[in-house]
């Protein structure tokens, strides 16, 4: 019986042994399981995409492709492809500030189908990624003035930067709000500055240049429409708010691959 009992104990033990070896050998067989790969840490406001980091989109030397540029001045005439919406004639001009388009705004903001503003200057869209970038000279003086660029989706709204004075006081504004998206801003007194809206997929982001660096604004990420116009305007936001010139030393269209 103590034989039996022996004899028993000792195969168990033995298929114990070649259990435990055959799952530690499946074990060093297969492949770690990889995780999830972390998010790279970047400087606060600086955009990247998955295709390249800032500097590729910031220098065109460094695209795959070459961009389209145009670049638009304003030298006693308008550029071709560009058409008014609302044109008001008494309230544009190529003459009084030379090498720069004058624009005065009126009542309205830069918002909706654009009905509600004066003398929006516009163009198609691009295809794809692209860039929408103006030098504007420009000095608020009443909350709810503002001049800048923007992107249209046809009657659902636009997207807006602009030289403004708004809630915040003195700035930079960035506005989504016809999409469902945030509005902000960054401060300046600056009375000639630099602004970019780009397109890139289904995100569009709006820059500020400082010194030789362009600061994130804003975003705004929207899929449900392509985007119909590109341009730029100046508006006075409420009635009764004195009419202020704009100047648009030069707007350019980037077509990037």
């Amino acid at each position: 019986m103590r034989r039996t009992v022996l004899l028993v104990t000792t195969a168990i033990g033995f298929l114990l042994l070649i259990l435990v070896g055959v799952v530690i050998g499946t074990s060093l067989a297969m492949p770690p399981v990889q995780g999830p790969r972390p998010t790279p840490r970047i400087p606060n406001r600086v955009y990247y995409t998955k295709r390249c980091w800032p500097g590729c989109h910031y220098d065109p030397a460094k695209l795959s492709e070459e961009p389209h540029v145009y670049v638009h001045e304003f030298e006693g005439e308008l550029p071709s492809g560009w058409k008014w919406v609302n044109e008001d004639p008494t309230h544009w001009t190529l003459t009084e500030a030379p090498g720069a388009l004058r624009i005065v705004s009126q009542p309205g903001s830069i918002a909706g189908d654009l009905r509600d503003v004066a003398n929006a200057l516009v163009r198609d869209a691009p295809l794809g990624h692209f860039d929408v970038v103006a030098e504007v000279t420009f000095s608020p003086a009443v909350e709810t003035q503002t001049a800048g660029i923007f992107i249209q989706f046809g009657d659902a709204g636009v997207i807006s930067l602009g030289r403004g004075y708004g809630v915040e006081g003195q700035g930079v504004y960035f506005d989504g709000s016809d999409l469902g998206c945030s509005r902000a801003a960054l401060p300046t007194t600056e009375e000639q500055v630099h602004l970019m809206l780009r397109k890139a997929g289904n995100s569009y982001i709006g820059y500020y240049k400082v010194g030789e660096k362009w600061i994130q604004v804003g975003r705004c990420y929207y899929y449900k429409r392509a985007p119909s116009r590109v341009g730029i305007a100046v508006a006075n936001g409420d009635p009764g708010v004195p009419e202020i010139a704009a100047d648009f030393d030069m707007v350019s269209v980037m077509e990037r691959p």
